[in-house]
């Protein structure tokens, strides 16, 4: 029979969790809801430093849960305030990120992503706990790589959100860009291999394009080849929006000079 430390532990264990599943669920419904300002109308700034605070704040309490629980059975009441806390603060993480809009709908929808990556991987952490048979049997060194993973996105997540909306649009507009530098790099290798008369080697790594072409041989029909060489000179213009319009942005920092800091 569980002992009452123990049913505490799993009670504020499953708290947690709870508290994971019903933050992940309101970022996922803010993305097809319209964002509604915060009451007291918080700054950008003031928004930012929340999410970053809120962030190292889950970094400490995901590392005094792991220490506390390197203990094994007996550290079971203690393991309850930092559950506690956990749950609290990722609630906390969840209404911040939807706090971004604020300060612009890209910077916004960068935090939610950032804040479900966080999340999920502090929620992956405590469901692991529910899968075993006795918790206070988990490895010690097991433990750390495990709490390894929340502390690596949580890292992650500080160092790479963008300072404003701004930034944000710059670095969506350099992904993007990236995407179409590949997309035009693939076009022009399906029609290189298709215009020459040697046989592609059978790769062992299967991209897919075979089977989404109907090509065999990996080669296109000559109706194909025509279709991608129209194809190719529009996506190559195209790639040239993203980084124009980042050079734009760049030769444009200051708040007044664009509307994309709002």
């Amino acid at each position: 029979m569980a002992s009452t430390t123990e049913n505490i532990f799993k009670a504020a264990l499953q708290q947690a969790i709870f508290s994971c599943a019903a933050s992940l669920d309101a970022l996922k419904a803010s993305r097809t809801q319209p964002p509604e300002i915060p009451e007291d109308k918080p700054t950008p700034a003031a928004v930012r430093s929340d999410f970053i605070s809120i962030l190292t704040l889950l970094y400490a309490r995901s590392t005094s849960l792991t220490l506390v629980l390197k203990a094994g059975p007996e550290s079971f009441s203690a393991a309850r305030e930092p559950l506690t806390e956990i749950a609290r603060d990722v609630a906390r993480l969840a209404h911040c990120a939807g706090a971004f809009v604020v300060t612009g709908p890209t910077i916004r929808t960068e935090a939610i992503w950032a804040a479900e990556e966080v999340i999920e991987s502090i929620q992956t952490y405590l469901v692991g706990f529910t899968r075993s048979n006795d918790t206070g049997t988990t490895d010690p060194k097991t433990l750390m790589l495990r709490v390894g993973t929340i502390h690596s996105v949580i890292d992650r997540a500080k160092s790479s959100l963008s300072t404003d909306n701004r930034a944000a649009v710059f670095k969506r507009w350099q992904t993007d860009a990236s995407h179409l530098d590949d997309a035009i790099r693939e076009i022009k290798e399906m029609i290189e291999e298709s215009e020459s008369d040697e046989t592609p080697e059978k790769d062992e790594f299967d991209d897919g394009w075979g089977e989404i072409m109907d090509a065999p041989g990996g080669k296109l029909a000559p109706n194909e080849v025509e279709a991608a060489q129209k194809a190719s000179p529009p996506t190559r213009r195209s790639s040239f929006v993203p980084s124009n319009f980042s050079d734009y942005l760049v030769g444009h920092n200051s708040p007044q000079n664009s509307c994309l800091a709002s």
